[in-house]
Formats: structure tokens, sequence, C-alpha cells
């Protein structure tokens, strides 16, 4: 599952790419180094998302590697290219076992890590989900061998949810409007409890108009937006996404959505959708991110990684899916050095299950031992046109502790809304 990471439109791919692609090339492996094993999609659809997260990646590896590594070991970068493709994400998985790396991290989306996950925990090796937010991965298809170090769609939606509250309390119409998938079938589900039961508490009904499915790649949204233009809705969570959701917004703003919908919940518009819109972005529109460098201004890794983007791309928006690649290895470093510096798995495992604390870009976090949910801030953006370049900017932001919107820790038993 990753429905909030969806492809972006390709024509603005570029405001997000950079050359990382040498660090893909296969290399002799480094005397002495510990290989982490990356798999992420480097072509296909979800390039966009998988090149940031390789970067991440790179730029953790390299702050970790100046500061001597992992228990006084340098950390090597493996990468291999999942093409967006499970079969070739299955593939990966056992290349890299078959190559000695047993520190794996993948599940771009959820197919990938559904199809890894039990190769790697066969071996004995290391998982590293990161990014799909699926509830599955940590509940009823949980696993010892696995770790997500991204936050999960329920924490997510309940910390917007908070948001809601406390800035659109009068906002009680609310409408799912997505991409017709099971995924957000799933999630509608999920943002209809987590919204309902938040708002019960303060005394307040939720009034939730019938879901709001388009298909991927419909192209013309304009039946689907007038039907919201007629109706009592103020508020939205909107999963139509990617190429759709510039065309989808493109269309609604010519409609005057924006000011009809008094505020919408996105999931997947990270800010190359942004980049792309400018001066048309939705000004009412709150994205979940999974990080945004300004919501840390002091924090040492989140500015040394940012610079280390800034200096390779002179963008000064990069997307939150660098922490996607960055995570899993500050996760991985700390685990080897709490486990006195061993590569047994087993032992890493009992570390990082102590809750052990491991620096990110959104500081510090740790993982529940219950069921190895990370448990750390959660960022939410806020667009604005901006008649200066690049057309937009960050109106307000929002950081959250995210261990007060985390569900019930249950592996092994299905997350039922």
């Amino acid at each position: 599952m990753i429905s909030r990471r969806r492809v972006l439109l390709r024509t603005f791919a570029s405001a997000g790419a950079y050359p990382f692609t040498r660090f893909a090339r296969a290399q002799a492996p480094q005397v002495g180094a510990i290989r982490i094993g990356l798999g992420t999609a480097l072509s296909g659809p979800f390039a966009i998302i998988g090149n940031d997260i390789h970067a991440g990646a790179q730029f953790a590896v390299d702050l970790l590697n100046r500061k001597g590594g992992a228990a006084g070991r340098p950390i090597e970068l493996v990468v291999k290219d999942t093409k967006t493709n499970p079969n070739d994400a299955v593939a990966a998985a056992r290349e890299f076992l078959g190559e000695g790396v047993k520190f794996i991290v993948g599940g771009l989306y959820g197919a990938e890590a559904a199809g890894q996950i039990p190769i790697v925990a066969g071996a004995n090796g290391i998982y590293i989900i990161e990014a799909t937010q699926g509830m599955a991965f940590t509940h009823e298809s949980f696993a010892r061998n696995m770790f997500r170090t991204s936050e999960n769609s329920v924490e997510s939606m309940a910390g917007f949810t908070q948001i809601a509250l406390d800035r659109y309390p009068n906002v009680t119409n609310w409408v799912y409007f997505g991409l017709d998938s099971a995924v957000n079938r799933a999630g509608a589900d999920v943002f209809n409890k987590v919204m309902t039961d938040a708002y019960a508490r303060v005394g307040k009904t939720i009034t939730f108009h019938d879901p709001i499915w388009v298909k991927l790649g419909a192209g013309d949204f304009r039946n689907e937006l007038s039907a919201i233009m007629g109706s009592s809705i103020e508020g939205m969570c909107s999963q139509v996404t990617g190429a759709d959701g510039i065309t989808c917004y493109t269309q609604a703003r010519a409609l005057g959505l924006q000011n009809k919908i008094k505020v919408i919940y996105d999931q997947g518009n990270e800010i190359g959708f942004a980049k792309a819109m400018k001066q048309n972005v939705p000004p009412n529109m709150w994205v979940s991110t999974p990080w945004y460098h300004g919501l840390y201004p002091n924090d040492p890794i989140s500015n040394a990684i940012y610079d280390a983007y800034l200096t390779k791309t002179n963008d000064r928006y990069p997307q939150g899916w660098l922490h996607f690649g960055a995570a899993p290895v500050f996760a991985l470093a700390r685990g080897i050095e709490a486990a006195g510096g061993s590569t047994d798995p087993d032992k890493i495992i009992a570390a990082l299950e102590s809750g052990v604390e491991f620096h990110t870009m959104k500081g510090p976090a740790h993982i529940r031992k219950e069921d190895h949910q990370i448990v750390a801030d959660l960022n939410y953006i806020n667009y604005a046109p901006a008649p200066e370049e690049p057309g937009f900017k960050i109106a307000d932001m929002i950081k959250l502790d995210g261990a007060k919107y985390l569900e019930p820790a249950s592996p092994g038993k299905p997350y039922v809304p």
C-alpha cells in the first residue's frame, strides 16, 4: 500500500530528480563494511519517489561514515532497481541475500513488501519497510524480522484529524474523494472511523457523504467535481494524486472548488505537486509528508541532509521522501551499535525491540516493541500560492507527536477500523 505516495506527473519529475544513478552501479564490496541493501524503484512509474528514497539513504550513509560509520565500521549501500514491479522486488531480495547482504530496505509499496518480507525473514535477515503504510504489516502480516520506519495510515489520518479539530472545528460535512482501488476504499473506512471518533469526543457529529471514486487516468473529473460543488460538502480527504491530481485540481480551480471547500486533507501530492501547480495550488490543502525541513531548523541531521540535497540540486524544496531512505539506515546503524557492534540479526532485533533511541531527520525516534512500528513525529504542510518563484510557499506547517496517534499494537491480528 502506498496510496499517499502515488507516482507524480512525469513532466515535473525533473523538479525533484538529480544524478544519483552512480550509486546503483555494481561495486566490489568494501572490506569490513556493513552492507545495507536498498531495493527501490529507480525506473518505472514510482521512480520519482524511489530516486528520492535512494538519495536519502545515500545521504544518511555518507553522514554516518563521516562520523565513523556504525560501531566503527563503514557502511556500504548496495542498490537494486525494483522497477515498480513486485517480481523484480522479489528477485532483488533474493539477489541481496545471495550476495551476503542480510540487511534489506524495501517496500516502496505494499506488493513489494509482501513479496520480500517472507524471503528475508526465512533467511533470518532484517527487513525494514521504507514507505508503505499498509496496516497489515504491523498487524495480521507481522513478522519478527520486519521493522517499519515510516508512519502508518491510521496515525497519519488521526494526526490530521487533530489539525481539523483545532483549525476547522465547524467543518463537519466531509467526503472521501479518491482513485478507485482496494487500498483507497479501505482508507475511506479508516478516515470515517478516525474522524467520527475524534469529533464525538468533543461532542460534535460528522456527516460523511458517500465516497466519490474516480478511475486512474480518467483525465476528466468535472462531473465528480460538479457533484461536490452542488453539495453541502466543506471538507475533503483527497486521494487523487500523481498525474490525475494535477489534472483534477486544475479542473477544480476552473470550477471554483478552492472557494467552496474549506479544507482539503491530501495524502499523496508532495511538494512536486506544488512545483507543478505553482500559483494554482489550492490554498486550503494540507498535505501529510514524511519530513519537512522547515519544522526542524535546529536539528543537525535534518540540516545536514537538507544541505547535502541543496548542494546536489540547488533546489530549496526537497520532498519528504528523502526521510524514507534515511530513516532505515539510521535505525540499522543504531541497532548495530546497541548490539555491541554485532551484525547478528537476532541481537540487532533484540536491541531495536528494547526501545533504543535513534536520531532521524525528524529528531529522536524509536521502535515500538510489540509490532516494530516506528514512533516518531508526524509532519503536515499547507501550501499557498506566491507571486515569486517557485510560485508557491509553505503557508503553515505542523509537527505532532506520533505516539499520541498510533493505534494499539496487535501483531498477528487484523486492524479493524
